[in-house]
């Protein structure tokens, strides 16, 4: 029982901070550009010119933070007493996929260095806090 409150609450959190982030980036993109879902799905060159906008990279660093805090928020209400152990595996493969993504992967060059580096630092920040606000109260 134990081990299954802990990977429901790292696979909760997990897609909770994915589908958040993807979510409001691709909203974001599309309103700031005014092209259709079809545009934006299929020509990934146009989409990274319009998201590697400074303000838009700058909003992303606050969006990506609160989805970590939501994903942090719901893994901590899963995992419950087993909420540390939890939040520990969900900010490791956040880092380690961060770093994947923005220096070793075909990824790396859809957005500056910065960017990696920013959400490298905010998201397991966010993550932590809503660990940390929902243990605090409830646990």
């Amino acid at each position: 029982m134990n081990l299954l409150k802990i990977v429901l609450g790292v696979v909760a959190g997990l897609v909770a901070i994915t589908i958040v982030t993807e979510s409001i980036e691709f909203l974001i993109v599309k309103l700031a550009s005014g092209a259709s879902f079809e545009v934006l799905s299929s020509d990934q060159a146009y989409y990274f010119s319009i998201r590697n906008h400074w303000a838009i990279l700058a909003s992303k660093m606050f969006y990506t933070g609160a989805s970590g805090f939501v994903g942090g928020y719901i893994a901590t209400k899963i995992a419950k007493s087993l909420a540390g152990i939890c939040i520990s595996i969900i900010i490791v493969i956040q880092l380690i996929s961060l770093v994947w993504a923005g220096f070793v992967s075909d990824l790396s060059g859809t957005g500056p260095k910065w960017m990696w580096i920013g959400l490298m630092i905010v998201v397991p920040a966010g993550v932590y806090l809503g660990y940390k606000l929902t243990f605090s109260k409830e646990y």
